[in-house]
């Protein structure tokens, strides 16, 4: 006996209906009961850790995630081309799957571009409008003066360098550097400068942690003032 079935899977940004048959053995166990046996069919190929099966052998990937104005335009690309790449996606339909994993408002301003924009020049149209506008030269130059402003938190500190850092094509070298030159807190620069690390996320992790240290203890010197004058409150 065969069963009809179909399968929905999502191929280039839009989703493909695919139809097959799958057999089913039926017979009769001790008890006298029908029992059933489903081979062949794609049930148990369905996609796991962001992968699917497309047709009978090839897998795919997940597409980028939608780009908006506060994305790296540089970095969705570079993610938007590997997953044309992962999928052998023709490059006919370049054009068609860039402009349907954009919001709304981005919609609009590619369709500015005209219906016969190439997928090059719809990539150029996203670069001069959200990317950073400025020379390496000058990014680079962004990058070495950066310093910690007194409102950002090290976190914030952090992305903000990573951010020029890529590009500016700096190094995790350079990146922790600028980031232990730039600190504001002394008490946390001279401790990340005896750390032997040169992984930057390393760094920007321990130095939460040396600045939370720092905060326990000027707690507990708060604390012991107060005791002493009998008037300690939290």
């Amino acid at each position: 006996m065969y069963l009809h079935m179909r399968n929905i899977y999502m191929i280039y940004g839009f989703y493909v209906v695919e139809e097959s048959s799958a057999r089913e053995d039926v017979h009769t166990a001790a008890s006298g009961d029908q029992v059933s046996t489903e081979s062949g069919g794609r049930a148990d190929q369905l996609r796991t850790s962001g992968w699917a099966a497309e047709g009978p052998t090839r897998p795919w990937c997940r597409p980028p995630p939608c780009f908006s104005p506060s994305s790296d335009v540089e970095v969705w690309l570079n993610r938007l081309n590997d997953y044309f790449a992962a999928n052998e996606v023709p490059q006919d339909k370049w054009v068609a799957v860039l402009k349907s994993f954009v919001s709304d408002e981005m919609y609009v301003v590619l369709a500015e571009e005209g219906p016969t924009a190439t997928f090059n020049e719809l990539a150029a149209c996203l670069k001069k409008r959200y990317g950073s506008g400025e020379s390496e030269l000058m990014t680079w130059m962004r990058f070495a003066r950066r310093r910690q402003c007194p409102t950002e938190s090290l976190e914030e500190f952090a992305d903000e360098l990573r951010k020029l850092g890529r590009r500016a094509g700096r190094s995790d070298v350079d990146l922790r550097g600028q980031f232990i030159s730039g600190i504001l807190d002394q008490e946390v620069q001279a401790s990340l400068v005896k750390v032997d690390t040169k992984i930057f996320a390393e760094t920007v992790r321990m130095a939460r942690q040396f600045q939370v240290m720092e905060l326990d203890v000027q707690e507990v010197r708060r604390y012991q003032l107060a005791e002493r004058s009998g008037c300690y409150s939290r």
